[in-house]
């Protein structure tokens, strides 16, 4: 399978961080690195419609089956062949690093952000939860789960990584809301 490089194609709007009481929804960093509330756009719409059902969607050409993660624009010759797709769910940590930063009363918060090659090729930038922020996380076997971003009903359900159970080549794209 080969696998996409993520500079090979353009790259569209990304999953816009909420800005609160702004007028609408902005572009902005993806939400994995926005570890705060996500707001849809029109182009992460059906993206985030499938989160919210615990699906996992990549874009996947239907003449190739080459998969590619959802913010990819096609050229205008290939906008056809491209549809979403369910992902299995299962990938490996590539890279991480973690994010210190203070809450109220100055406690300290590490969060663990990561990049997961998916079994199905696309690199995919995303919070790693469950995870021991000292341990060497390389090549760690990761799956899907699906969280809200957000306190407020409108902050949309987003993918996240935990570690995969002992023994798993491959765990569902399905996963409950936590």
């Amino acid at each position: 399978m080969k696998h996409a490089d993520p500079g090979d194609r353009a790259r569209g709007p990304a999953l816009a961080p909420d800005r609160g009481s702004e007028a609408g929804p902005r572009r902005g960093k993806r939400a994995a690195g926005a570890v705060g509330p996500v707001a849809r756009d029109s182009a992460s719409a059906e993206f985030l419609d499938g989160t919210r059902r615990g699906v996992f969607l990549l874009r996947r050409h239907s003449g190739t089956g080459e998969y590619f993660d959802p913010s990819t624009v096609p050229a205008p010759s290939e906008e056809a062949d491209l549809e979403y797709a369910p992902a299995a769910g299962g990938g490996r940590v590539v890279s991480w690093a973690v994010l210190h930063s203070r809450r109220e009363g100055n406690e300290t918060v590490r969060t663990v952000i990561g990049i997961v090659e998916l079994d199905e090729g696309p690199w995919w930038w995303s919070r790693l939860v469950d995870m021991d922020p000292d341990a060497d996380l390389s090549d760690l076997r990761v799956r899907v789960a699906f969280v809200p971003s957000g306190p407020e009903p409108h902050h949309e359900v987003v993918p996240v990584f935990r570690p995969a159970e002992e023994g798993s080549c491959h765990t569902g794209g399905h996963d409950e809301h936590r």
